[in-house]
Formats: structure tokens, C-alpha cells, sequence
């Protein structure tokens, strides 16, 4: 829905969404260093830019930079922490630069509004900790009382680097995070700190967020473990596929994620959806007609494939990770 907002506001202004970027908040708010893609910056940062980081096997390794400039109005923009203080300032000041109003009170008023209910399965883990009595969505913007007050916030993750802003508007307090190591969920804590340090809140200043959040991040992720523990453990030992593996080869299409290849090669099946060698990988036969897919470097848990066969015995369709919500279709038997 961003990228269908970002195509709203190219048929409305007459521009590009990275035009409109550009010269409707970049210029206005000084904003020198800010691109709105990753190509942009890349050519005009040069060495001067940091690294993304992800946890592999259990190492912390230096990655490529994953990019959405296919996407831009998604998340494309790349920044420092100068240039986005600046419209930390922008949006504290309800909208303006220098005096100047660049969005109407109406506009910004509706930019805080709670617009819909998020419920607990689609808020932030940081609940249970944080305990709100709300919590909304408003345009960009997740919401919840924070000590009696309204805050407004938001992460932002791309492959290896993260970010969070959060707004306190009433104690005109806004604070910006960056990291470059993946999903480093200590941006939390760190928000929440500054702002209990900062904001005047009463009581605030002695609660040791970093120490309550990690404990609720490595029980998410002992979680997590359980459950693939769990999971590995259903698997039906001794069994073979039910066909030769080039009958698995075909493309598989579907209506939003596009093509899913598979192939035989060098004995094995492969798959990649689309172009990116992070989608790529090599399949081994977990049981039955189920294969587990092991995608670019390894940075995520295997995916599992499975394949369904019609009344002749023919592949039809595969179920990726078992959803029916990524069911692809084949579209042909050979790719």
C-alpha cells in the first residue's frame, strides 16, 4: 500500500514520487545528504557509508545491501542522522521549516490520527513489556500510551540494517535510530530509553529497558527455536519422492510473486523465484513430496516445497512453506 501511495502521489502532482521527494521535503528542509535510492547514494556517498551486518551460522557477517529502488515509496530512502533530525523537527513542529508550513493543519493533524485498531498478533512484540492500554495505526505511524502519553513510532528493516523514529509530540520530543546489523531490536530499548530520560515523564529516567527487552527478545527467539526443533521432528524418516526428479522440474506462477523455477541440475533440484541470488537455492528431499529449499548464503531457516500431484500422478502445484497464500501453479513441465 505504500508503493499504491507513492503512485497516488505521482498522478496528483504531475511528478515522479522521487521528484516529489526531492523538491516538496528534501530541498525545503535542508535535507543535503538524503537520496531516495539506493543507486543515488551508492554513486554519490562512495566509501562514506556504513555496512550491512546479519548473524549467519551463528557468525556476524559483512552482507551485500539489499535495496527496494524497484519500489521506492516502500522504503527507499537513504539517509543520515543529520538529515533526518532535521524532519524529526519537521514533523514536532506540526509540519513546518523555518515558520514556514509545508502541510496544512488539517494534513498533519490526519498524519497522527489513529486511523484503525491493531490488535496484539499485529503489533510490536515490545507490548509485553511496554504493557499499553491502545493501541492504533495512523497514517505511517504505530501508536500507543506511553507513560500517560501519546507516542508515535515506527521501525524500518531492510537485510542487515534497521531503523526506528518515535514521536512524543506533547513533550516535543522525537527520536531517530540506525543500525546495520540485522533486526538489532536494541533500537527499542534505546527509544524507550532516551524518551524516559528526556521527556520529563514522572518515574521515568530508572527503568532498564535494555535489560526487560533483551530478556524478551531471547525468549522469543528460544521461541522460535523450539518451534523448528519441533517442526524438524514431524519429519517421516525413510520415505522417497513419488516421481523422478525432472518431474518436479517445470515453472510454477503465481498471481503475485511471479515465476518459481525449478530445475535438475547435476543430479539435484535447484529453485529460484525471480532474479535475485537470494532466492535461489539448492532442494533436498525432506520426506514424501516435500523438499527443504536452503536460499542464497543461508542467512534464513530452510523453506520448505512442497508438491502436489494430481489424479495422473502429475505435478500440479507447489506449496511454499505450506501456505496456501504462496501456492504456485505450474505452467508448464519443463522450465
Amino acid at each position: 500500500m505504500y508503493g499504491a501511495a507513492g503512485e497516488v502521489i505521482a498522478r496528483a502532482s504531475g511528478m515522479s514520487w522521487d521528484d516529489f521527494i526531492r523538491t516538496r521535503i528534501f530541498a525545503p528542509l535542508g535535507m543535503t545528504r538524503s537520496y531516495t535510492t539506493y543507486e543515488e547514494m551508492h554513486a554519490k556517498s562512495g566509501a562514506n557509508q556504513s555496512a550491512p551486518h546479519y548473524k549467519i551460522r551463528d557468525t556476524i557477517r559483512v552482507i551485500d545491501d539489499e535495496t527496494v529502488d524497484d519500489l521506492p515509496a516502500a522504503g527507499s530512502i537513504w539517509s543520515t542522522a543529520v538529515d533526518m533530525s532535521k524532519w524529526v523537527r519537521f514533523m514536532l513542529d506540526s509540519g513546518r521549516v523555518s515558520g514556514k508550513r509545508l502541510v496544512s493543519v488539517e494534513g498533519y493533524a490526519e498524519i497522527l490520527k489513529p486511523q484503525t485498531m491493531v490488535t496484539p498478533d499485529g503489533f510490536y512484540s515490545t507490548a509485553a513489556v511496554t504493557k499499553p492500554h491502545w493501541t492504533t495505526y495512523g497514517l505511517g505511524w504505530f501508536q500507543q500510551d506511553f507513560r500517560g502519553r501519546f507516542l508515535s513510532f515506527h521501525t524500518g528493516s531492510l537485510d542487515g540494517r534497521t531503523a526506528i523514529v518515535g514521536l512524543l509530540p506533547e513533550s516535543r520530543l522525537g527520536i531517530f535510530i540506525a543500525g546495520n546489523l540485522d533486526h538489532a531490536e536494541f533500537r527499542h530499548a534505546l527509544m524507550l530509553q532516551a524518551m524516559d530520560m528526556f521527556a520529563g515523564t514522572n518515574g521515568g529516567g530508572t527503568r532498564n529497558w535494555s535489560a526487560e527487552l533483551l530478556t524478551l527478545y531471547n525468549g522469543l527467539a528460544a521461541e522460535g527455536a523450539k518451534a523448528l526443533v519441533a517442526e524438524t521432528a514431524k519429519r517421516v524418516m525413510g520415505t522417497r519422492p513419488s516421481l523422478p526428479l525432472d518431474a518436479y522440474a517445470g515453472r510454477y506462477e503465481h498471481p503475485a510473486w511471479g515465476s518459481l523455477l525449478v530445475t535438475v541440475e547435476a543430479g539435484a533440484l535447484q529453485m529460484h523465484i525471480g532474479s535475485h541470488p537470494m532466492m535461489r537455492g539448492p532442494l533436498q528431499h525432506w520426506n514424501y513430496d516435500t523438499f527443504r529449499a536452503t536460499l542464497g548464503d543461508g542467512r534464513s531457516n530452510p523453506n520448505a516445497l512442497s508438491f502436489q500431484l494430481d489424479g495422473a500422478g502429475k505435478v500440479r502445484r507447489v506449496l511454499f512453506d505450506g501456505s496456501e497464500n504462496y501456492a504456485f501453479t505450474r505452467a508448464e513441465s519443463k522450465p
